[in-house]
C-alpha cells in the first residue's frame, strides 16, 4: 500500500469512526460515498443539538424532519444575511479609505479589527438565527437533555467518538 493508499484510509476510517454503530446501513459504502454524504450533510453536522439528536437519541422521524427543515432554512438565511453584513462592511471600508494612505502597520491594525468584528458578526448571528430556532424545535419535541447551544461544551463518555 502506498501513502495515498494509506491517507485514503485513514480518511475513510474517520469519516466512518463515528456512525458505523449509529448508521447500519452505511455498512457496505465506499469513501467517496461516505464523504459525499458529510460534503451534502456539514450544515447539519456543525449544530450539536442537530448531532446530539442525530447520534445520540436517534430521534424520530417527525423531529429529524423538523429539525432539517429548521437548520436548512435558517442557514440559507444566515449565509444571506452574513454576505450581506460583510459586503455593506467592505463597501464601507473602501469608501472611508479611498483617498488615504495607510502603511504597513494601520493596516495590520484595520485588519485585526475587522477580523474581531467578523467574527463576533457571525458567532452573534449563528446564535440568533440558527441555533435558537433549532434548540426551539428541539425543546418542542421533547428533547430538551439534547439541547447543546453553540460554543458550550457537553461531557461525553470514553464511547462517544
Amino acid at each position: 500500500m502506498d501513502y495515498e493508499d494509506r491517507l485514503i484510509a485513514y480518511l475513510d476510517w474517520l469519516v466512518d469512526a463515528h456512525e458505523e454503530a449509529r448508521n447500519k446501513s452505511d455498512h457496505n459504502r465506499d469513501f467517496y460515498s461516505r464523504a459525499v454524504y458529510c460534503f451534502d450533510n456539514y450544515l447539519r453536522y456543525q449544530n450539536d443539538t442537530v448531532c446530539n439528536l442525530m447520534f445520540d437519541v436517534q430521534a424520530s422521524r417527525p423531529a429529524y424532519d423538523k429539525v432539517n427543515a429548521t437548520v436548512d432554512r435558517q442557514n440559507r438565511i444566515f449565509y444571506a444575511s452574513c454576505a450581506a453584513l460583510h459586503c455593506t462592511t467592505f463597501m464601507y471600508l473602501s469608501f472611508f479609505f479611498r483617498y488615504r494612505r495607510i502603511t504597513a502597520l494601520p493596516t495590520l491594525a484595520i485588519a485585526a479589527a475587522y477580523y474581531t468584528f467578523f467574527e463576533n458578526a457571525n458567532n452573534i448571528m449563528y446564535k440568533l438565527i440558527v441555533d435558537r430556532p433549532v434548540i426551539r424545535a428541539a425543546r418542542q419535541f421533547g428533547y430538551e437533555a439534547q439541547v447543546q447551544p453553540v460554543g458550550q461544551p457537553k461531557n461525553r463518555g470514553l464511547n462517544y467518538i
